[in-house]
């Protein structure tokens, strides 16, 4: 089920399609949005309908524009409760009643693939490199550095990883206390300054971090208090030096031996977020990298640049602007400390393997975006078989009532192999 609100609303172009790509496509508008129903999740290896609670919607699709659109048997995903009816009160066609989201997406896009839970990794395996191509990347914080903090360092140790990654959200907790927060932060200050005399600790800044990271009093400031849950003002003083200590950035990125483009952020980098950054630049710096050309480091150097005011407007951008999937506007694209999980999924940087947090997930987990948004062509064009990767590695948030979501697994990144593989703490678990 997808975190936060349906990603489309009623009157929303949308198409439904076949998730193996298998070239069913019908094109409509949104008719009913039903939140959270019980609608088709496809079959089971028996052949047995599965049913699942999720964001599902009626969708209106009009004879005149799909002629194959004439009977229900024509739609697999959709083969339920259809009834004719005449919606726009001329063509005649058919409301397709609880499509599940997974099924629907913007015309002309491609729908990712399910994600899948990490697999079991046998030991010794994935050491082909040396410790410098070993990277551990760590999900959301969230001030819990003391319980955190030797489950992390023993799993980088367990791999012999050369650097750990921090994935944003180091700051607010449910109900924490201000003293406590600044208490939690500076044991976290302590703790990555400790693992920095062993290896390089990389920090990227989250939502919830950019409120204690920016100037007091000032229209940045006071524009992220109201997209930052769980802010507390009184740990501002504590927490602001110590975190510009920290040298936080908002994206990391880096080219395997394999020839892959890996970026790593907080909630991830949206192509229509790429987009909107390189046409606001274009004016102030000439033309962004093109994206065939550019390697992680510059894509990252590019995005880091602008968040820090050296081009660009400036860090406010990544604050306010939020998808609707996280409850924004609607229509607003999201930036890389705010993409929802679908969000990311259905429109992602083409070309690029992507590590993110930001949505809990019970473990870490893999996933293969729609046809089209993996490696380029010569030509610069997407490949039409290629599928840009993710990674999902928020696994230490909890439930409001403090009952954890995830396992706490990590996930191991050799770049010398290109192989990813999710670990906790005495187990390592391959995620593809």
């Amino acid at each position: 089920m997808p975190y936060g609100c349906p990603l489309f609303n009623r009157n929303d172009a949308v198409d439904i399609i076949e998730p193996n790509d298998s070239g069913q496509r019908l094109s409509g508008v949104v008719h009913t949005v039903n939140w959270r129903d019980c609608c088709y999740g496809g079959v089971d290896n028996n052949g047995e309908r599965l049913w699942i609670r999720d964001a599902s919607y009626d969708v209106f699709i009009e004879y005149a524009s799909n002629p194959s659109a004439a009977g229900a048997d024509e739609y697999n995903a959709s083969r339920r409760d259809l009834d004719a009816v005449d919606d726009s009160g001329s063509r005649p066609g058919v409301l397709y009643k609880n499509v599940a989201e997974r099924f629907i997406c913007k015309p002309g896009n491609t729908l990712p693939e399910p994600a899948v839970r990490a697999k079991r990794w046998r030991r010794n395996l994935g050491q082909s490199g040396t410790r410098d191509d070993r990277v551990l990347f760590c999900g959301d914080i969230h001030c819990k550095i003391d319980r955190l903090g030797s489950l992390i360092s023993e799993a980088a140790d367990r791999v012999d990883a050369g650097t750990i990654v921090l994935l944003g959200d180091l700051l607010n907790e449910w109900n924490i206390a201000p003293e406590n927060e600044a208490a939690a932060f500076n044991k976290l200050v302590d703790w990555v300054n400790d693992q920095r005399r062993h290896r390089r600790v990389v920090v990227l800044l989250g939502n919830h971090d950019l409120t204690y990271w920016v100037q007091s009093n000032t229209p940045d400031y006071r524009a992220f208090k109201s997209t930052c849950p769980g802010y507390n003002e009184s740990a501002y003083p504590d927490v602001h030096d110590l975190l510009h200590a920290l040298q936080p950035q908002m994206i990391y990125g880096f080219d395997d031996a394999q020839g892959h483009r890996v970026l790593a952020s907080h909630a991830g980098l949206t192509q229509s977020w790429w987009n909107w950054m390189a046409n606001e630049l274009t004016g102030s710096i000439g033309n962004v990298p093109a994206l065939y050309d550019s390697d992680a480091v510059a894509v990252a150097d590019t995005v880091n640049r602008c968040a820090q005011g050296s081009i660009g407007d400036g860090i406010r951008p990544f604050g306010i602007m939020v998808g609707h999937e996280r409850g924004g506007s609607r229509g607003e694209a999201p930036s890389p400390v705010w993409a929802g999980k679908e969000e990311l999924a259905r429109d992602p940087l083409h070309g690029f393997r992507q590590i993110v947090g930001h949505t809990p997930v019970e473990t870490v987990e893999y996933r293969r975006c729609g046809a089209g948004t993996g490696a380029l062509a010569q030509s610069g064009r997407p490949s039409k078989r290629s599928r840009a990767e993710l990674w999902y590695c928020d696994t230490h948030s909890l439930y409001r009532d403090g009952r954890p979501i995830g396992d706490d697994s990590l996930l191991l990144y050799d770049r010398a192999s290109g192989n990813a593989w999710s670990v906790t703490a005495g187990t390592v678990k391959r995620a593809i």
